[in-house]
């Protein structure tokens, strides 16, 4: 006896399936012995467009000329200097400073220069000036004798005055071994380890506790 087929639950969704695809197509096509064309899938290629820039990287150029970024005018780059130079790093405090200790000063200007501003304008108080050029009257020079250009960052106009005299120091050492006992002695080459110590939770400052109360 031959068992009856199950008459399907949803016939719309029957007819559906049963519509011939392009797989089935194929394999009448090779049963037969022919060829049936079936249609190519289209492929959609996404072309990716320039991204505009932003509104705040916009350049434009000022009524006197010189490109602005975002209302900000834009600061000209500085010509890096050429030639042989010794460099070295000082440090104090938060303050660091990188110092470049130039040869051929001769024909060139000479002098201190700090963060692209003349020595004097940078510090403009004497003490400050002669803490950054002890190393120069250590060695007997003079700031009409060499050329020295700094970049200095963080702490303050001491930290960083002190920070300077090191790196300047530093570089002189470099540049001519027979000063190092000279400097040494005069105690330009040690580096002043000390620093702000850092405060405790659950006090107000690094030592000092909460204030005490009775009641």
């Amino acid at each position: 006896m031959t068992p009856t087929p199950a008459a399907p639950k949803n016939p719309a969704r029957s007819a559906t399936h049963s519509a011939v695809r392009p797989h089935d197509l194929r394999s009448v096509a090779d049963a037969a012995g022919g060829k049936i064309a079936v249609p190519a899938k289209p492929t959609v290629r996404h072309v990716a467009r320039p991204a505009a820039p932003p509104a705040h990287h916009a350049v434009r150029s000022d009524t006197d000329g010189r490109p602005r970024i975002a209302g900000h005018a834009v600061k000209a780059v500085s010509q890096k200097s050429t030639g042989r130079y010794f460099e070295a790093v000082g440090r104090r405090k938060t303050a660091v400073v990188r110092v470049r200790l130039h040869e051929g000063s001769e024909s060139v200007k000479t002098g201190i220069t700090v963060n692209d501003r003349p020595f004097a304008a940078y510090f403009p108080i004497e003490r400050h000036q002669h803490i950054a050029s002890a190393p120069l009257m250590g060695a007997s020079l003079s700031l009409a004798e060499v050329r020295v250009t700094a970049h200095a960052a963080g702490g303050g106009v001491q930290a960083q005055a002190e920070a300077l005299s090191l790196g300047i120091a530093r570089a002189l050492v470099k540049k001519e071994k027979t000063w190092r006992p000279r400097l040494k002695a005069l105690g330009l080459l040690t580096r002043d380890s000390r620093k702000v110590e850092q405060k405790k939770f659950g006090s107000r400052k690094a030592r000092r506790p909460q204030q005490w109360r009775k009641r």
